[in-house]
């Protein structure tokens, strides 16, 4: 896919900025060499959030709460893939700490927890396309010179031999967490390609991304259950707000696969009751 104009994109925005009343600043001067530049997904694909009406939540913007740096990082980082590839805007899927903040509970995170669905070597090269060339992003996992173990990003087909690829921003200090998910293997944190085409839309500034649905989000919970996290937490307040919403055939058929049926089936029993008793006091 060819790149679009940088330029024009930038000049759109400035236009609507100035047309608001509000003073925009001039992109920073890079040297010509410089390949990449600031994007956010507004200039690389005009109208993309415009075009998404995301699902309205039951309290204020959970947006409020995520860190700007986490949002600016967020933004990049989509942008550059998708810059890559616009393959890559059906098969991203925002993680973790900001998927709690719309199913769960408002809780605090810096970090940046991404989903990425290899389907073939097109998402593959995107994504080592962004890890090779930028020079915003270090990678810290797999990092060879820490250890021959860990292998090197030098094919796509390097991408497929591993599940998860650790990053840094440079410029905010965010750490990136890149999950990558392969049809062909038992995924750890229990997404499939299928899950992709279920995720749902939400709005974070001006730009729209993709987070699983409430069942994914829930099986990815009962899939990691790490000691000493916030996933049992994240997992029974999640069950509580969407209880009357969960599409529970799925969400049995695919927690009787990952072999946790006998959790799910507890903290659906404690959820109904405590949801019933929330309502008796009522």
């Amino acid at each position: 896919m060819g790149r679009r104009s940088k330029t024009s994109g930038y000049r759109q925005y400035r236009q609507r900025k100035k047309a608001d009343g509000k003073r925009v600043s001039s992109p920073p001067k890079t040297p010509q060499s410089q390949k990449r530049k600031f994007h956010t997904l507004q200039n690389v694909i005009p109208g993309h959030a415009s075009g998404v009406e995301p699902k309205e939540t039951e309290t204020a913007d959970p947006a409020d709460i995520i860190p700007s740096s986490t949002k600016t990082t967020l933004s990049h980082f989509f942008a550059e893939l998708v810059l890559e590839d616009a393959i890559m805007l059906d098969n991203i899927m925002v993680v973790g700490g900001i998927a709690t903040v719309y199913y769960g509970r408002p809780r605090f995170s810096r970090d940046l927890d991404l989903a990425v669905a290899l389907k073939g070597n097109r998402e593959a090269r995107a994504l080592l396309s962004v890890l090779k060339e930028s020079e915003r992003y270090s990678v810290i996992y797999p990092d060879k010179n820490a250890s021959r173990d860990e292998p090197e990003l030098n094919s796509p087909e390097d991408l497929k031999k591993i599940g998860l690829v650790k990053l840094k921003d440079k410029k905010t200090n965010t750490i990136i967490d890149v999950l990558l998910i392969k049809e062909s293997q038992l995924s750890p944190y229990s997404l499939k390609f299928d899950s992709f085409a279920r995720a749902k839309k939400i709005r974070i500034g001006s730009d729209t991304f993709a987070i699983p649905s409430p069942e994914d989000f829930i099986l990815m919970k009962l899939a990691a259950r790490r000691p000493s996290t916030d996933d049992f937490q994240d997992l029974f307040t999640a069950l509580i707000k969407n209880y009357d919403k969960l599409d529970w055939a799925y969400l049995t058929e695919r927690a009787g696969k990952l072999g946790v049926s006998h959790i799910l089936a507890a903290y659906r029993e404690n959820a109904r009751r405590r949801r019933k008793g929330s309502d008796k006091g009522n």
